[in-house]
C-alpha cells in the first residue's frame, strides 16, 4: 500500500515539544513570559478513507483523520522557584480530501476541529501569572507529498481560527487571537506497508489583548509559539 491508495493509516510517534510565550508592551510585571526548551510527548494518528475503492470523483478520496498527543514528565517553576504542576495535551478531528496528481504527487485539502491545552495547576500566584491556555480551534489547510521510490517529502500549512483560549481569555476578556501552523517531514517505506517518518511541526498564535484603564492585567499583545519534532512509524492498510 502507498499513501495514495491506502484504505487506512495508523501511526504512533515519540515527540520532543517546546513552547515560547512572550508579551508585547507588558505593563503588569507579574505577567510572566514562559519558555519550555523540550518536553517528551507520545502521539497517535489515524486516517481512514472508507470510499477509496469506489470510482466516484471526490468521494473516493474523502477520509476522516484524528490525532492525539500528550506530554509526560512535564513540570514548571514560577519566578520564585516554586514547582508548578504542568500538563500539555492536544487532539484534532477532521475531514481530508486526498487528490492524486500524476504518479508521484498527492495533494490534501483538510478541515477540522481541535483543542490544544497547556495548563498549570496554580496559574495565579503572588509572584507570577503563568500563561495557561486551552485553544479550541477550527482549522483549514493544504498539504502535499512528493514520492520517489521508497522516500517521500511532505509539507503542509493551515490557518487556525481560534474559538476560545480558556483561562487566558478570562484574564484578558477583549482578546482577539489568530493562529497558523506548518509542518515539514520526510518518510521512508522500510517494509511492505510500514513507513518511518521524521517531522517538524510549528504552531504560532498571535494576540491583540486590547487593554483599557482599570484592567487588573495590562499588556498590548502576546505571542505563543509551539514546536515539535517527531520520530514515528505508520502502518498502511
Amino acid at each position: 500500500h502507498t499513501r495514495a491508495n491506502a484504505f487506512a493509516i495508523l501511526g504512533a510517534a515519540m515527540q520532543g515539544g517546546s513552547r515560547h510565550f512572550s508579551y508585547v508592551d507588558r505593563l503588569t510585571p507579574t505577567l510572566r513570559p514562559y519558555d519550555l526548551f523540550v518536553a517528551p510527548l507520545i502521539a497517535i494518528r489515524g486516517e481512514i478513507y472508507p470510499f477509496s475503492n469506489t470510482k466516484i470523483p471526490v468521494l473516493s478520496g474523502l477520509g476522516a483523520t484524528g490525532d492525539y498527543a500528550r506530554a509526560f514528565g512535564l513540570g514548571s517553576q514560577d519566578s520564585a522557584g516554586n514547582q508548578v504542576g504542568t500538563s500539555w495535551q492536544a487532539f484534532d478531528l477532521g475531514l481530508r480530501e486526498r487528490l492524486r496528481v500524476g504518479e508521484s504527487f498527492i495533494v490534501g485539502i483538510d478541515v477540522g476541529y481541535g483543542d490544544d491545552d497547556f495548563a498549570f495547576e496554580s496559574p495565579v500566584t503572588t509572584t507570577a501569572q503563568l500563561p495557561s491556555t486551552n485553544y479550541e480551534i477550527f482549522r483549514g489547510g493544504l498539504d502535499g507529498r512528493f514520492s520517489r521510490g521508497s522516500l517521500s517529502v511532505h509539507a503542509g500549512a493551515s490557518y487556525l481560527a481560534v474559538l476560545s483560549t480558556g483561562e487566558f481569555g478570562r484574564i484578558f476578556p477583549r482578546t482577539s487571537v489568530g493562529g497558523v501552523a506548518a509542518t515539514l517531514g520526510i518518510a521512508d517505506v522500510v517494509a511492505p506497508s510500514i513507513e518511518e517518518a521524521l517531522d517538524v511541526d510549528y504552531t504560532r498564535f498571535f494576540y491583540n489583548l486590547s487593554p483599557v484603564p482599570g484592567d487588573a492585567y495590562v499588556a498590548g499583545g502576546a505571542l505563543d509559539q509551539m514546536a515539535t519534532v517527531s520520530l514515528g512509524v505508520a502502518y498502511l492498510f
